[in-house]
């Protein structure tokens, strides 16, 4: 399988769209992309020009979760086919932030924008949680602060699909987020090369590559 990495910052140097996306499209057609995440977050624009190539993906495309995937990183992660993710990595979703400022037609404009992204996000949340969906009212309460969520968690409620072993990518080049519970910022002290592990891919290509037809279909 053709594999990418988001290991930086959406829209940083390795991970922004204009890098990214000529990747997805050099993939062989046949097999599922992988893509590898470890990333805070960053741009939403780099970030759904990004997802928009996987989702074209004809194979569809597996978000294997190295150790965090804050923010627009851990929105990638929803629309996936097949999310990987350690045991003791970290997913963290919120509803989407504008910093520009502007005139009154200017901030109304952002939220109509802001508006359609965070009903996608709710859109895709819901899709992946299913029988596990506590309603928009609870996911409206937890993604206007930040939600934050483990691997544990994650696969217990259906945002994860495969429970990888402890995170080979533990440390954090970038500044911890104070909001984050203590849990999380215990792991993103730790030493990468304390807890590096290994773990081989699974080969059940047919299942998700039907997955991803049945996906272009609807």
């Amino acid at each position: 399988m053709s594999e990418i990495n988001l290991i930086d910052q959406i829209g940083g140097p390795t991970a922004n769209a204009a890098a990214i996306i000529p990747e997805i499209k050099a993939a062989d057609p046949a097999e599922p992309l992988v893509v590898n995440i470890h990333s805070p977050g960053g741009s939403v624009l780099d970030g759904e020009a990004i997802l928009t190539n996987l989702r074209a993906h004809p194979a569809g495309f597996i978000a294997s979760i190295q150790g965090m995937a804050f923010s627009m990183a851990a929105n990638i992660c929803l629309a996936a086919d097949l999310v990987r993710m350690p045991k003791d990595g970290w997913m963290m979703l919120h509803f989407s932030r504008s910093f520009e400022g502007g005139t009154a037609m200017d901030l109304a404009r952002q939220k109509r924008v802001l508006d359609r992204m965070d009903e996608s996000l709710l859109d895709k949340l819901e899709a992946r949680l299913g029988a596990n969906n506590p309603g928009r009212e609870i996911l409206d309460e937890r993604l206007k602060a930040e939600w934050w969520i483990d691997g544990r968690e994650a696969a217990a409620l259906g945002l994860a699909d495969e429970l990888t072993g402890e995170a080979a990518l533990a440390a954090c080049a970038w500044p911890r987020p104070a909001s984050a519970p203590q849990e999380c910022l215990n792991y993103l002290d730790n030493s990468s090369r304390e807890r590096e592990t290994i773990r081989e891919p699974s080969t059940d290509h047919a299942k998700i590559i039907l997955l991803a037809r049945h996906r272009q279909r609807r």
